[in-house]
């Protein structure tokens, strides 16, 4: 029997045979594992996941290999411009240069995106990457209004990343619950097929709109541009009827509104909303429109008779409709009200909203014979949340101090009106009454972090005692006086102010803005400005100024205007405007 066909051979070729096919199964299976690692590796340059333990190492070892590239390639560049640096005729290099640097670039590219596929945005929940998705919103936690909606702004922003931020920015209907349009002669931002697409992304979410429709009288409605959709045409103009049009299915879902229109004469587009069908979360409405005509009062009686109504701004010049006799004052937190009231009606109105925490308010002196009928206020207002009151005034101040509490207000701006609308003269005397306003503040046992008065004819010595009434609170302090016969802020008001061995007036001031209003032998308002604006971090005793405003004669106080310009140079954040 030969070798060639003894059974136990042929079985050793079998098993021997069946090991190598079993060994380049097994390579085979880990080959397709390899690609299958790079592939997920490379897929990760088009997304935003976090890699796993594996590709981190993976995406280590193709960084280092196209680190070496990238170093390969750029001596080659160096080696070729060594070479051809003394050549007048560079034509025949000119094709391998194009090639060498069009490497370069790319490994640098390539590099960058695999250093990036490291990048600690990739490892951070999604809960917290969802919380900064939402801090993107411009308005969310202030008074600023959102940009409109853009593939530059956010949420739109978001969700054009990447694939897993898209799904991420659709999952959030918060993100798509603040909406801001507008629309003038031209164009109307955003694309008003946006509009539906914005609203059914917002869920079932309250919403917060801004409209502002800026058309003016001397040109007719046009033909509107829709933005980022260049190619639709809509032949019968945009108007903020059929703006409204789109957002009326959403009305019971509103809870913050804005109206903003610069031509009162053009239709507002709130005729669906009848006089008995308020917006029942409506929270915030703010409202500026010179006129408002008879058709528009029903829709105006029923939002601000909305139940949740706690906050009006109303800028207004004439309208049929009394704020007033509509809202439900005694909820009423917010109040902006360009609204001239006579003494005894704003005091009527303060006892009618004892929860009001922020009030903006116009205020005229009526002669005594114009008001016969009225009774005079005895009741005391006492607002026990009021935190910020703001009056513009054209007398009256001492009546009004005098019959005010507010042991929660922390700031205080005062202006006198000069030109407002009165009726009759003034009574002859001072606008300003220390005695009145230093009452109130005893009385309310308050603490202001913000003075502000404009045109308030206090004297240096009043202004003293005012300060040093609220030296450990006032932050901010605001004095203007371009219509004042005399300053009042003098020398003794700036040493007061100046930093010094014993400390110094109103140590925690952050912002400091005189306009009009200095009468100082010059130098010592640089002196007060520089000694807190260039002022050690590491010293708690007096607070560092963050930003400072001046209005005053450079012509008479040269060395003042000359080093607060040195000042600034070195750290910015002084404005300086010569009057």
């Amino acid at each position: 029997m030969s070798l060639k066909h003894c059974p136990l051979t042929v079985a050793a070729e079998q098993n021997y045979i069946e090991s190598i096919d079993a060994e380049i199964a097994l390579a085979m299976k880990q080959l397709e594992d390899l690609k299958k690692r790079r592939n997920a590796a490379e897929a990760l340059l088009y997304s935003n996941t976090a890699p796993s333990e594996w590709q981190v190492q993976e995406v280590w070892r193709a960084i280092e290999q196209k680190e070496a590239e990238l170093h390969s390639v750029q001596t080659q560049i160096l080696d070729l411009e060594r070479t051809v640096e003394n050549y007048e005729d560079l034509s025949e290099h000119q094709q391998e240069m194009k090639k060498l640097i069009a490497q370069r670039d790319e490994a640098q590219s390539l590099l960058e995106a695999q250093r990036a596929i490291l990048s600690p945005i990739r490892r951070v929940p999604i809960e917290i990457l969802s919380e900064i998705f939402l801090h993107t919103l411009h308005n969310r936690c202030s008074n600023e209004i959102s940009p409109y909606p853009s593939p530059n702004n956010s949420p739109m922003l978001l969700s054009n990343i990447c694939l897993s931020w898209r799904k991420l920015a659709l999952d959030l209907p918060l993100l798509w619950s603040t909406l801001h349009i507008t629309i003038d002669n031209t164009v109307c931002r955003p694309n008003p097929q946006l509009i539906p697409l914005w609203l059914q992304r917002s869920g079932s979410l309250p919403l917060s709109i801004t409209f502002v429709d800026r058309r003016s009288p001397s040109e007719p409605p046009q033909l509107t541009q829709l933005e980022d959709l260049a190619q639709a045409h809509n032949s019968e103009g945009i108007t903020a009827v059929s703006i409204f049009e789109q957002l009326a299915p959403s009305y019971a879902r509103w809870h913050s509104l804005s109206l903003e229109y610069t031509e009162w004469r053009r239709p507002t587009g709130l005729s669906f909303i009848t006089k008995d069908s308020s917006p029942l979360n409506l929270q915030t409405l703010t409202v500026s429109r010179d006129f408002w005509l008879s058709e528009d009062v029903d829709s105006l009686t029923a939002l601000m008779a909305a139940p949740q109504l706690t906050s009006l701004d109303w800028k207004c010049r004439h309208s049929r409709l009394d704020p007033i006799q509509v809202l439900p004052l005694a909820q009423m937190v917010n109040l902006d009200l360009n609204h001239r009231f006579d003494l005894n009606s704003l005091l009527d109105l303060f006892n009618a909203c004892p929860n009001l925490v922020s009030g903006n308010f116009y205020v005229i002196h009526l002669p005594e014979g114009l008001i016969p009928q009225l009774e005079r206020q005895t009741r005391i207002p006492v607002l026990d949340h009021l935190r910020e009151l703001k009056l513009s005034m054209d007398w009256d101040v001492a009546r009004l101090m005098g019959a005010l509490k507010v042991p929660s207000l922390t700031s205080f701006m005062l202006r006198k009106n000069n030109d407002i609308f009165t009726l009759g003269e003034h009574p002859i005397g001072r606008f300003w009454d220390q005695t009145a306003f230093i009452g109130m503040l005893q009385r309310s046992a308050c603490r202001l972090t913000i003075l502000d008065l404009a045109d308030v004819d206090v004297s240096p010595q009043e202004l003293l005692a005012l300060l040093q009434m609220q030296n450990s609170s006032l932050e901010h302090l605001v004095l203007a006086g371009e219509h004042l016969q005399s300053y009042p802020v003098d020398d003794e008001v700036l040493k007061a102010l100046t930093p010094g061995r014993d400390g110094c007036l109103c140590p925690k001031l952050e912002y400091i803005k005189m306009w009009g209003c200095v009468g100082s032998t010059d130098g010592l308002l640089a002196d007060m400005v520089e000694s807190r604006w260039m002022h050690s971090d590491d010293d708690t005793a007096v607070t560092r100024l963050k930003m400072a405003l001046f209005i005053f004669n450079s012509a008479e106080q040269p060395t003042d205007w000359k080093r607060l310009q040195h000042v600034n140079e070195v750290r910015p954040g002084i404005t300086l405007i010569k009057q």
